[in-house]
Formats: C-alpha cells, sequence, structure tokens
C-alpha cells in the first residue's frame, strides 16, 4: 500500500495471511460508495483503509475463515457482500479507529515491524470520521502514551506498540512516564497535566515553588538515545540566549529521574495556545497577517545565525492573546552553524524529513535542505491560514477567491512553493517586503 493510499479496487482477489499463525485466506474485495473517492478525473478509488479494515471486520466476526496453507483453501466461498447495505465500520472514537489502522497497517500486513507504518493524520481520515487533523494527533499522543502505537519522530507516523504486540494476551499500558517533581539547582518544578508530545519528547504544564506556571519539556526514557541526546543539547544551547521576542527562551533546565532513567529537561513559558488553535478559531487576514509577520520575524533571527528549523508547523508556533505575540518553538532537528553546535550531530534520513506535510521535497530525498525549506513550509503555512487548506497540487483554490484584495499573495504562495529550491526567494526579507509592499495600509 502506498503511503498516499491510492489504490483501483473495483473487484479483486486479496489473499491474508496470519502472520501469527501462518494461517490463509482470501476473500473477494469490491469497490463499495464508502470507499470511492473522487480522483484526477471521474475514475473512482478505493482507499486501502476502508477495503482493509472491512476485511479486518470479517476476520473479526468470523466471515473469514483461515486455513492452514493454500492448498487448503475450498474452491468456492461465500458471498459475503461488501457492497453499501451491507457490512459498514462504525469506530467507536477517533482513537478506536486509529488503534485499529496501525494494528491493521502494521501489525497484520508487517508483524509490527518500524518500516510498516500508517499515517496518522490523514485528511481523508479525518472526512470519514467527522474530526480534524488535530483530533487525529491528539488521539495519536494518548495512544503512543498508553503504548498501543508508536509514534515516530515526525509524529506523523506510527507503527505498532508493544500493548497491540503482546502474544500472551492483553499487556497492560506501563505507566506514563513522569516524575513528581523535576529539581534544578534553582527551583522545583512539580507537574500539573501534560501539555502535549511528539516522537521523543513530552511537555508538562508545572508550578515552581513561587506558584508560577511553566511548560516543562523532557525527552522520554526511550528516547534517550545519543543523537536525540545531542539535538536537545543544541537546542538548549540555543534558546537559553535567545533574546529574540518571537523565539522560544528557556530559562531554567537540569536532569531528572523518570521511572528510573535520568532525561534532560528544560523550563520555558507558558503558552495558551498554538498557531493551529488560533488558526481554527481565527479566520480573518485582518488579524492573521500581522501574527504571520510574526512569524517571519523569528525564522529570519534563527536564519541570521545559521540556524534552519526544518520542522515547521503550526503545531511548533506557540500565541499569547494576551501579549499578542507568536513564538517559535521546537529547534530538535534544526540545523545549527558551528558557532552555535555544542556537539556534533549527523543528520539521518528521518530528520531530513522532518514532518510529512509541511516538509520540502528536498527533505524526501537527498537533495541539499536549507533555510529554503523553511520558507517552502512557510509558504503552506500561510496559505493554510488564509483559506483555510492544506495546499496540495496544482489546481488549488486561489487565495484571491476567498480574499480578493490578498489577490497579491497567490504569486507569493506559488514562488515559495516550488519544487526546486533554487526557485523560491531566497531570504525572509524577500518575503516580508512584497508582504509590505502589497499589503502596507490594507493589514499592516
Amino acid at each position: 500500500m502506498s503511503q498516499n493510499g491510492l489504490v483501483p479496487a473495483s473487484g479483486i482477489w486479496a489473499y491474508i495471511t496470519d502472520l501469527i499463525t501462518q494461517e490463509v485466506s482470501k476473500c473477494p474485495v469490491q469497490t463499495t460508495e464508502l470507499q470511492m473517492l473522487a480522483g484526477s478525473g471521474i475514475v473512482p478509488f478505493a482507499r486501502p483503509e476502508y477495503v482493509t479494515n472491512t476485511i479486518r471486520s470479517f476476520v473479526d466476526s468470523g466471515d473469514i475463515r483461515f486455513y492452514p496453507n493454500r492448498e487448503s483453501l475450498p474452491h468456492a466461498f461465500s458471498d459475503i457482500k461488501m457492497q453499501v447495505g451491507g457490512y459498514a465500520i462504525e469506530p467507536r472514537s477517533v482513537q478506536d479507529y486509529l488503534t485499529k489502522k496501525v494494528w491493521l497497517l502494521g501489525f497484520r500486513a508487517g508483524s509490527g515491524r518500524k518500516e510498516t507504518k500508517a499515517w496518522i493524520a490523514d485528511p481523508w481520515d479525518a472526512a470519514y470520521l467527522g474530526c480534524t487533523e488535530a483530533d487525529l494527533r491528539q488521539a495519536a499522543a494518548v495512544l503512543d502514551a498508553q503504548d498501543k502505537i508508536v509514534l515516530h519522530e515526525d509524529s506523523d507516523f506510527a507503527h505498532v506498540g508493544k500493548v497491540l504486540l503482546a502474544s500472551d494476551g492483553r499487556v497492560e499500558p506501563s505507566a506514563k512516564p513522569t516524575a513528581t517533581a523535576f529539581r534544578t539547582p534553582f527551583d522545583t518544578y512539580k507537574p500539573e497535566g501534560m501539555i502535549g508530545e511528539g516522537g521523543s519528547g513530552r511537555v508538562l504544564r508545572v508550578i515552581d515553588a513561587d506558584g508560577s506556571k511553566y511548560a516543562l519539556k523532557y525527552l522520554k526514557p526511550s528516547s534517550t538515545s545519543s543523537q536525540k541526546t545531542k539535538r536537545f543539547r543544541n537546542e538548549l544551547a540555543f534558546c537559553m540566549k535567545n533574546t529574540h521576542q518571537n523565539i522560544i527562551t528557556i530559562y531554567d533546565w537540569g536532569l531528572a529521574d523518570v521511572n528510573g532513567a535520568e532525561v534532560p529537561f528544560y523550563v520555558m513559558p507558558v503558552f495558551p495556545q498554538t498557531l493551529r488553535s488560533l488558526m481554527n478559531d481565527e479566520k480573518g487576514p485582518k488579524r492573521l497577517i500581522p501574527i504571520f509577520m510574526q512569524i517571519l520575524d523569528g525564522v529570519e533571527a534563527a536564519h541570521k545565525v545559521g540556524i534552519w528549523h526544518r520542522d515547521l508547523k503550526p503545531e511548533n508556533i506557540l500565541f499569547d492573546e494576551s501579549e499578542d505575540r507568536a513564538v517559535i518553538t521546537d529547534f530538535g532537528i534544526a540545523h545549527f552553524s558551528e558557532e552555535w553546535l555544542r556537539t556534533t550531530v549527523e543528520t539521518g534520513p528521518q530528520d531530513r524529513l522532518a514532518n510529512f506535510r509541511y516538509a520540502a521535497p528536498e527533505q524526501r530525498s537527498t537533495g541539499t535542505v536549507d533555510q529554503r525549506a523553511d520558507i517552502y513550509a512557510l509558504g503552506l503555512i500561510l496559505y493554510e491560514m488564509l483559506t483555510g487548506l492544506f495546499l496540495q497540487g496544482t489546481s488549488r483554490k486561489q487565495i484571491q477567491s476567498v480574499h480578493p484584495d490578498l489577490a497579491s499573495l497567490d504569486s507569493l504562495i506559488d514562488r515559495m512553493n516550488c519544487q526546486g529550491p533554487s526557485d523560491r526567494p531566497a531570504s525572509i526579507g524577500e518575503i516580508r517586503e512584497f508582504i509590505m509592499e502589497n499589503l502596507k495600509g490594507l493589514y499592516l
């Protein structure tokens, strides 16, 4: 199955192998109305998740029987209806759907191997479930904490966790790694709850000895590899010295014992919301354009000292309404110039990818990745801020059709999201100059 998830399936036979028992079966797969989505023309396609989840449901209900080997398969099979009006999947919740999807694509398809992965924030899954991509991510974070799935570093893909891989019955989820208190030479921080988590780190809401509230990020005990610890150290060194108002500043740091493992942590201001939540609530360009200019300021400040973020997305941009301030956060896989490096880190394929949705084409290949990858991500973010849509393909909805007075931004988006880095604006300053020239007196 391809990651983009489109396969024609108007009538095929599917062989199924239980990779635990090695038993086999086969069944007919026919396109149903539920599974059909419009392709580039009028040709219908079937989503693999719908097809495989339908098969999985028949396996669970006993309608599909398994046999010792292919030679044992009968010559005739009962007519199992997969058309509309037949068996339809009705997930009990977003978490339940994700659990089944990751289990099916990982455990049944690949015996839980890490290379057999499922895409978490699939917009088509969101449409099918009637939820948002943010809901899918939040559900995935909960499942990761319960060890049912394992989120990858980019937080966009996952493979099966040990709870689902247990062969001797269900394994109860391990206690969520945490500590009763995080201590530094200068203060003690007590956890009050979890704000969020990614592939390798968790962010907690904490309170210090004076009652002040902060956010605290620490590496998960299972993620304290040499590479990730080095990246955490580089991020800490940069953000501790930061003075720019649109980049997160770290106040304190230390080491904590979390379930018997010593992990690094740092303390930063707590922000009420992310750009994602702001975009969900606020649709007007009069409010969003000035915020995007702040984002440009923060990214440019990093670029000027040779730091490329490489993982820009709405979830990594925080916002405080009371201060009217946006800040860039999570420099965990950033490129640091030698001036800021505290330890050398080699970049692997997963580090290049950053996040699937906002990654530049060169991050998905072996091309050179520099500050223009951030410019590509910023183009996607700006387009999404103004249209509420994720930019996909060349026949995109024009910003002009939503905001006629912002027609000039369509050409800017086209340039920022060129496939080739050399065709994009070379600097943040060039983007700012274009926006100021075309929107000054209108929204600025």
